[in-house]
């Protein structure tokens, strides 16, 4: 049969954006395992080389974050003002049970997968214990959640846009060798940072308290919403950068990486059954519910979503790609713009799914 152009061109003037940042995923890759063959054996890029790659992705990430702030709060107010407050507890509710489920099956996933394949079996412990930044704070449980609630009620919304509170203890002075951190020094600093928990929460309750004055109000929620589709409109702008940015953002990852051959050789079954278990959990376990749910074909859905996946996959950030996805969902997929603003700035937030699934993974590998 002969090929339908007109058909195949629409299609590709439709997703010609999606299309361009899935190239440039490949490209990024290509290039980034291309230059690492550049140097002679023996030899790696240099720390300014690898930063002077990754500058058009540092700018469009700069970009992409500068927007979070005014995208966060512009959206919620409009999209909880311009609901009832009955129908918006009722979206928050069920919005809140869905991250609530799909974290937990994340985590049951990963306990299964890791029981069952066994990744760390031939491992030895010095050889998996990766080097983390900083590495781990010296923390409580307890005082991980008593921060995160903290965070939700930030004492004062500017310094909220830049840092966020975090929990610090300290040994002892007369015993500093105290192993017991329950009996360690408690105090308190800033942490640099947006606390988005602290202002997501700062703008549904002055949402809700708009709403429940509409009428009185009815400019203040105009300027909201009108605010709200500048930055939307702005955030189109910047999304047509992220087939470039994507480039360099992922050559540059991996020209970070010392020794890819090691690496793989030791976490390769590891990195195996965490992205084939990120996979599963997106494509199969959340294409069910969608299916379930709504009666609608989900390799559609997420097919409109390409594009918000790939900037996902490059700038490794749900906060950076909020924008992104935002308007995926709005034009492609046709959500109403209430429910997605309202929704996705609580999801990017809370909802982590992939680092559910990674950190269950993590302690029993």
């Amino acid at each position: 049969p002969r090929m339908n152009w007109p058909n195949v061109w629409n299609f590709v003037k439709r997703n010609l954006l999606t299309l361009l940042t899935i190239l440039g995923v490949v490209i990024g890759i290509a290039l980034g395992l291309g230059l690492r063959a550049v140097p002679a054996d023996g030899e790696t890029w240099s720390a300014r080389d690898v930063m002077y790659i990754n500058y058009v992705g540092d700018l469009f990430l700069r970009a992409l974050k500068a927007l979070i702030l005014p995208l966060i709060v512009s959206s919620l107010i409009a999209a909880v003002g311009s609901l009832d407050l009955s129908l918006s507890k009722k979206i928050g509710g069920r919005a809140v049970l869905y991250y609530l489920a799909t974290t937990v099956l994340a985590v049951i996933l990963g306990i299964v997968l890791v029981i069952t394949v066994k990744p760390g079996a031939d491992s030895e412990a010095d050889e998996v214990s990766g080097d983390q930044k900083g590495g781990p704070r010296n923390v409580t449980t307890v005082d991980t959640l008593l921060d995160l609630v903290r965070n939700m009620f930030p004492p004062n919304l500017v310094q909220a846009c830049i840092q966020q509170y975090q929990t610090v203890l300290t040994p002892p002075e007369n015993n500093p060798t105290e192993s017991d951190i329950y009996e360690w020094k408690v105090g308190g600093a800033y942490s640099d940072g947006m606390n988005i928990l602290g202002l997501v929460v700062a703008s549904i309750v002055f949402g809700v308290a708009l709403g429940a004055t509409k009428k009185e109000n009815a400019l203040v929620l105009s300027f909201f919403q009108q605010l709200s589709q500048v930055v939307m409109k702005v955030t189109g702008w910047v999304i047509w950068l992220s087939p470039v940015g994507v480039t360099f953002l992922i050559a540059a990852k991996i020209l970070e990486i010392e020794d890819l051959g090691d690496m793989f050789s030791k976490l390769g079954l590891y990195f195996t059954v965490v992205a084939g278990g990120i996979l599963f959990h997106g494509f199969v376990v959340l294409s069910l519910l969608f299916f379930l749910f709504t009666r609608r074909n989900p390799i559609k859905f997420i097919a409109n979503m390409g594009q918000a996946l790939a900037a996902a996959f490059g700038t490794s950030s749900s906060s950076a790609s909020l924008p992104v996805t935002m308007q995926c969902l709005e034009e492609k997929n046709g959500i109403d713009e209430r429910v997605s603003r309202f929704v996705l700035p609580i999801g990017a937030t809370i909802n982590m799914d992939g680092t559910a699934l990674y950190e269950a993974v993590a302690a029993i590998f």
